[in-house]
């Protein structure tokens, strides 16, 4: 007579995720939530895999990931498994709306801009503007609107950076130029 035991539960297994706090960083999270069945005696093993590339991501119980899918497989000491998947999203990237003005003559400092945040990250935005090269210049941005204005700008480069609320921040170049020097005649 041969006996045969009764088989182990199947392996359930709950995934969960934390999304990305910043557009293309790495700070979202995938972990097991609950798991429960299988053989046991020494415990599971974990293997995370990306859902569009089917590569190996990790074999941790909890993973630090960028946006995408994921799935984990969890292996009991019988070679049974269970499966999960989860995503991990992320806000869109900032975009711009950028109105600009050259500077009209060599050594004037009359261009402006007006830069508007039309979407992206985690509202609301606060923008500040520098200029590497330490030009003066002035601007004017509201707390309550995505919206900045530059003015009074020489040649050169000036930058705005854009914080959202996620401390998120990104930064936009705007380079002004100037015509040529005028011609001289001795």
């Amino acid at each position: 007579t041969v006996e045969v035991g009764s088989a182990a539960p199947t392996i359930q297994v709950i995934a969960q995720s934390t999304d990305v706090v910043c557009h293309a960083d790495s700070s979202g999270e995938v972990s097991i939530f609950s798991i429960s069945g299988g053989n046991t005696t020494t415990g599971y093993s974990y293997t995370w895999f990306n859902s569009g590339t089917d590569q190996v991501v990790g074999t941790d119980s909890i993973l630090q990931v960028p946006a995408g899918g994921y799935y984990l497989v969890v292996q009991d000491d019988n070679g049974c498994q269970g499966t999960d998947e989860v995503s991990v999203e992320q806000p869109n990237q900032l975009t711009f709306d950028v109105d600009k003005s050259e500077v009209s003559c060599y050594g004037e400092s009359d261009g402006s801009a007006q830069v508007e945040v039309m979407g992206g990250g985690a509202p609301p935005y606060m923008l500040s503007w520098s200029s590497p090269s330490n030009s003066p210049f002035s601007f004017i941005t509201s707390s309550s609107s995505p919206l900045s204005m530059l003015s009074n700008v020489g040649s050169g480069s000036y930058v705005l950076e854009v914080t959202d609320s996620n401390n998120c921040m990104e930064s936009l170049t705007l380079d002004f130029d100037e015509p040529p020097v005028p011609l001289s005649i001795s």
